[in-house]
């Protein structure tokens, strides 16, 4: 038969084809037919391309998961031609078709030295601008029995049972003959026999006889590479290994063509000879060889008791496994003849649940086919059965849009009624499949994570198709409810599909609801122990815990461990204990998490041993679950130990992974050079390994770039960013993966300081994402910020806020007001503006979005941080009633969402007792501390709300319990982070500063400050606000030991950094004026002083409310100054506004109050209104004994109204013998 492989139908093993019954060629729908009759399940499972292809085949590639001889999975790329019919050039379809139907054929299958076909998988692909799901085949062990067309090193697989004992597998048979069919020869050029054309001189189809002789010319150069070592063969130039660097050589090829005399057995014989090579292998090629590399195909033959005998040395040749020892090669076996089988149609009923679990383009792709056979086909059998499967397709909408009339119009070109096709349908829908019939090796290779379940709504979205995946998985759900009801299990994988969809587009309110349906219509349909409930509700508390809500997660999960008693585990599945264990990580309850974890690494070194890959992943997310409570040494050590048992067993995968979790650990403990240390062992492991857009080198990639860039290294870090980049090239320029890439890049750019190639590139990101902020929502803002933070620091403020306001439009257009990412775009305006100081904006925005939180019920999640920053918001206002309410308010939503030991919780509460303070309210601001202490001690937050308590004990004045309260967050951060860590830089810094302010500066402390700016210009370079700060704390101290010289220095230092330039016209650029006109105060240079307190005044006035605390602490300072100018007048107008705005703010018993008094009276002293001063002097000291004042201050006090009646005591007596000289 010549030409094209024309069917009706699949593969069978007894039927034969009527000469002239109309074939058409062989496609999607074939396939299918074929995989329904020979029981093969379709999988929804992708290969792990960690290792790139085992080897290219006939009809395809094949990849794997591990490159060790554990490997047991093979997938292989079906249909290389990309053609979705096969043609005169190409036959795939039919290949594959050939290849199903020689793997199921039982005296095969059963065979112990046969690969296993386990299913077929799909992968997506757009060919041509046109869209298709293409077939990969799924196989264990390895192939034997038939003429396999293609033998060489790349289709032998190499598999260990569980006695350690090693053979070798051949596979991919897509290009395999069996008896009566002709193929046209696809053969590799090295391994091929000589009377077989190349490709390119391809003349025809060859028989299967022809091929069987061609194998055992193929096997014969195979033999001879395996028993000759590969080093030996590239010394004689005989190797045709294409890793070797070397060709075929001449002597090969001249043999090959039949033209030399001297045999090529012969000359392989002779080499090995000469190479001395080991005699029992010298004997099995001089046995083997002559009689396989026969220029002429008829000589050829193979004996298999000589082969077993030789070949396999110490294995008995007995009659009991005479029989397996000759099926091992394909030439050794009797072949079955298979043909065509004719009127199969593929029929939806047995596989429509499978199809469900895979890609929507799939269902689209074979009603496709299926028209496309029903329009074509002149079988009058084959078009009564398309007609029969088309007119259901269109009555559920199955790959095409519900058509009544269209169904109908099929229905009459059957012979069955309206009431058998319904009956059908309704058969359909109880027949439907939950899941597929998985085979029992594919069970145990996904438990241990072999294989990759395809997610498929993140494959949608990585491929820029989710938004037509929503719309046609959303139309497919409604055509099947019209028909089956909204009850029916006939929509449920499709409802789990678009719950995926809306967790990735954010829309997670819609998600729930979804979630919840599917619970209903398990649990409605099967017992709520059955898997499929549980699992559901596992996933519906997944969607709560994503939204805050973690306490209705827990309620959740109760019910799923309430429904699971009784039948065995806690959870019966090590499937849903690990999702249980991901669950417990992300509510924050680790220690649960490590518990469950221990449970899952248990149960599988019971079931698969110490040392095996599953067990080793478990023990994997056991040191995640320790990390994340602090535990750093014990993660550390359990990673180490899980490192050196996947290096005893030659896994160099496993041992990665676990050398970049040791990266993450290293990391938060601060050894930076720990974590750069592991991180290239890393790179090193995968060198050789992986193809350079893998995942996991990607991410090897990404923790060096992390590095580099918390030790500040720029430079080094954008080398190792670009890498990462490039190495995503290879994805679509939309993929979500290659854009965090590019703005990690944006980002690092401009923190070198290139701000004009860094806005370069961030352009370039937000041209690609394109103006549809649907698709690409969360990437879209972070590129916006961005972007405005890059105008911000060319100067373009305009143009900075006009992003901001640019991208809040873009989202409430492309969402609504009350969207996650809505709200997203609103605090990220509002943040801009508050850096600014325009708090009274910035809380209009705020409080908008909060009024939509209220109003649509939102009370978790991105509503609690909306709390968080709009109390943070009118604390700066010096709004307190309204920052303790959004405080209060936020406190209870997250209790209730999250609990009252929750981080958000209690960073809330922290917020809380600030407020307190700031209102000068400290019996209420200790109380929430005191109860603050007690919740997070032993935690991680411990360091944090120590370092806050620090804060309010020094505003308090209690400098000697702040020393201590530092010294304690010192201790603590030591004890949980490493030596350099940031976090424990800043403790130091914190203690460092008190002491500064509040010690006489010795010798030792002087040093310790040094060291201190030393370590933060390491971390975090010499510009950033935490090194200048010490800075300016060890200046400020210098400048009160009168070391003025030394402290002008430093501040030079500090201007010549240029730090001006990226802190002006906000309030850490104030401070600093306050602090450097300090210096000055201190040196007598009092213009210079008020210079600098005056752009201090302006840009605080600019950017706080009127009579905020900080403009009227500034104020104070300009008034001291002036009245040191003798610029009394002015000095006057600013004390009494400071006055007043205290009395009012404060009340007239407050000691700034006081103080403020204090200094007007002292004013009023300097002009000579000596009488109106020592009233204000008086009554300053009454209100301070009212209030119990320190004894120091009011000693002062007490101190300033003598002097002032002093000086009126010794005027009156002055006037008055002034009056008696002149009597």
């Amino acid at each position: 038969m010549g030409g094209t492989i024309k069917l009706c139908g699949g593969i069978t093993g007894n039927s034969t084809a009527d000469s002239d019954t109309a074939f058409d060629s062989a496609s999607l729908v074939d396939l299918l037919s074929a995989v329904v009759r020979y029981e093969v399940a379709l999988l929804s499972i992708a290969p792990h391309y960690g290792l790139g292809a085992v080897g290219s085949g006939l009809s395809g590639q094949v990849s794997q998961f591990i490159a060790d001889v554990s490997t047991t999975l093979a997938f292989k790329n079906a249909i290389s031609s990309n053609k979705r019919y096969d043609d005169n050039e190409d036959q795939d379809w039919y290949s594959l078709i050939t290849e199903i139907a020689i793997l199921q054929h039982p005296p095969i299958k059963s065979n112990p030295y046969v690969v296993n076909l386990e299913g077929i998988s799909w992968q997506y692909n757009k060919v041509d601008n046109v869209e298709a799901v293409w077939p990969y085949t799924i196989t264990t062990k390895a192939n034997r029995g038939v003429a396999h067309g293609d033998i060489k090193p790349k289709n032998v697989i190499v598999h260990e049972d569980n006695s350690s004992n090693l053979s070798c597998r051949l596979i991919d048979f897509g290009g395999a003959a069996i008896v009566g069919q002709e193929r046209l020869p696809q053969v590799t050029m090295l391994w091929k026999a000589p009377e077989l054309p190349s490709a390119e001189h391809r003349r025809g189809p060859v028989s299967a006889n022809s091929i069987i002789k061609a194998d055992l010319y193929s096997l014969g150069l195979l033999i001879s590479h395996i028993l000759i070592p590969k080093e030996y063969l590239i010394s004689a130039n005989f190797c045709l290994l294409e890793s070797s660097g070397s060709c075929a050589t001449a002597e090969i090829f001249k043999a090959s063509t039949g033209f030399q005399k001297e045999k090529l057995s012969d000359k392989i014989c002779a080499v090995a000879a000469e190479l001395q090579i080991p005699p029992s292998n010298l004997e099995i090629l001089i046995a083997l060889l002559p009689p396989l590399l026969q220029n002429d195909p008829d000589n050829r033959h193979f004996e298999a008791s000589e082969y077993s005998r030789l070949f396999f040395d110490g294995i008995p040749t007995s009659e009991d496994n005479m029989e397996a020892v000759q099926q091992l090669l394909p030439v050794a076996l009797s072949y079955a003849k298979l043909g065509p089988c004719i009127h199969e149609v593929f029929e939806l009923m047995l596989v429509f649940g499978e199809l469900d679990d895979l890609d929507y383009i799939l269902r689209k792709d074979i009603a496709e086919g299926m028209l496309r056979k029903a329009g074509l086909s002149d079988c009058t059998i084959c078009k009564r059965k398309y007609a029969v499967e088309l007119s259901m397709y269109y009555r559920i909408g199955f790959g095409v849009p519900r058509n009544l009339k269209k169904s109908g119009d099929f229905l009459k070109e059957t012979s069955l009624s309206e009431s058998l096709i319904s009956a059908k349908i309704k058969l359909l829908s109880d027949e439907y499949q939950v899941l597929g019939p998985v085979s029992g090796n594919i069970g145990t290779e996904l438990g241990i994570g072999v294989a990759l379940s395809v997610d498929l709504a993140q494959k949608y979205h990585f491929q820029g198709r989710l938004k037509v995946a929503e719309k046609s998985i959303r139309l497919e759900i409604i055509d099947r409810e019209l028909e089956f009801g909204t009850s029916s299990l006939c929509g449920v994988k499709l409802r789990t599909d678009l719950v995926q969809i809306h967790r990735i587009q954010n829309r997670l309110l819609e998600a729930e609801e979804q979630q919840r349906e599917v619970v209903n219509i398990y649990t409605n349909s099967f017992d709520e122990s059955r898997g499929f409930a549980l699992r559901a509700r596992m996933f519906l508390a997944e969607i709560l815990i994503e939204q805050g809500y973690l306490l209705k997660a827990e309620r959740e999960l109760e019910q799923v461990v309430d429904a699971s008693e009784g039948v065995g585990e806690r959870i019966h599945t090590v499937f849903e204990l690990g999702f249980l264990g991901d669950i417990r990580l992300s509510q924050g309850r680790y220690e649960d998490a490590a518990d469950i974890f221990s449970q899952i690494s248990k149960i599988r070194q019971k079931t698969n041993g110490e040392i095996h890959p599953s067990t080793l992943r478990a023990e994997t997310d056991l040191a995640s679950a320790l990390r994340l409570q602090g535990l750093l040494i014990q993660a550390k050590d359990l990673m180490a130990k899980v490192s050196k048992k996947a290096s005893s067993i030659g896994d160099p995968l496993i041992q990665a992974m676990a050398t970049i979790n040791l990266v993450e650990i290293y990391s938060e403990q601060g050894s930076l050079e720990s974590a750069e240390r592991e991180a290239f062992r890393a790179i090193n492991l995968l060198k050789g390994q992986l193809e350079e857009g893998d995942s996991l080198r990607l991410i090897s990639l990404d923790r060096l770039a992390m590095i580099y860039g918390k030790k500040r290294d720029f430079s080094r870090q954008e080398g190792f960013l670009r890498q990462a980049r490039e190495g995503r090239r290879a994805y679509d320029e939309r993929n979500p993966n290659l854009i965090k890439s590019n703005l990690d890049l944006v980002k690092n750019l401009m923190d070198q300081g290139r701000l004009e190639e860094s806005l370069i590139e961030c352009k370039g990101v937000l041209s690609r994402l394109g103006s549809d902020a649907t698709f690409f929502p969360r990437e879209t803002i972070d590129a916006r910020d961005l972007l405005a933070a890059l105008y911000w620091l060319t100067g373009e403020r305009n143009e900075a806020e006009s992003q901001h306001r640019e991208l809040l439009d873009l989202m409430k257009n492309s969402f609504d007001d009350s969207h996650h990412f809505t709200i997203s775009a609103t605090i990220s305006y509002a943040a801009f503006l508050g850096g600014q100081g325009r708090w009274h904006e910035s809380t209009n925005l705020l409080s908008s979005a909060m009024d939509v939180c209220r109003n649509t019920g939102r009370r978790a999640g991105i509503a609690i941080d909306l709390g968080k920053k709009l109390a943070f918001a009118y604390r700066e206002l010096n709004k307190f009633n309204d920052s303790v309410a959004r405080c209060k308010e936020a406190i209870e939503w997250s209790t209730e969402a999250m609990g009252e030991k929750h981080e958000t919780t209690l960073s809330l509460q922290n917020i809380l007792a600030s407020t307190y303070l700031y209102m000068g309210a400290p019996e209420k601001a200790n109380e929430v501390f005191t109860k603050l202490s007690l919740l997070t001690a032993g935690t991680s937050l411990e360091i944090y709300v120590l370092s806050d308590f620090v804060v309010i004990q020094t505003l308090q004045g209690n400098i000697i319990e702040a020393k201590k309260t530092s010294a304690r967050a010192l201790e603590t951060t030591k004890r949980l982070r490493d030596t350099d860590h940031p976090d424990v830089l800043k403790a130091r810094g914190q203690l460092l500063g008190l002491r500064l302010s509040h010690e006489p500066l010795t010798e030792e402390l002087d040093e310790e400050a040094v060291e201190v700016i030393k370590s933060k210009i390491r971390t975090y370079g010499p510009a950033n606000p935490t090194t200048i700060k010490t800075v300016v704390d060890l200046a400020n101290a210098l400048t009160r030991v009168g070391s003025l010289e030394r402290a002008e220095e430093l501040f030079s230092t500090i201007e010549r950094l240029d730090v001006g330039k990226h802190l002006q016209n906000s309030m850490k650029y104030a401070t600093y004026l306050g602090q450097r006109a300090d210096l000055y105060y201190r040196r007598g240079q009092l213009e210079e002083t008020a210079k600098l307190e005056r752009q201090a005044l302006e840009i605080r006035e600019r950017c706080l409310e009127k009579d905020n605390p900080t403009i009227l602490i500034t104020m104070s300072n300009l008034a001291s100054t002036l009245f040191g100018l003798g610029k009394l007048d002015e000095a006057e107008e600013l004390n009494k506004h400071v006055l007043a705005a205290r009395m009012n703010q404060l009340g007239e018993d407050h000691s700034l109050t006081l103080d403020t008094k204090n200094d007007l009276a002292g004013i009023m002293f300097a002009q000579g209104r000596l009488e109106e001063a020592v009233v204000m002097f008086k009554d300053n000291v009454e209100r301070s004994e009212k209030i119990n004042e320190r004894p120091e201050k009011l000693g002062r006090r007490k101190a300033e109204l003598e002097v002032a009646q002093a000086k009126i005591w010794a005027k009156q007596e002055q006037q008055i013998t002034r009056g008696k000289s002149e009597c």
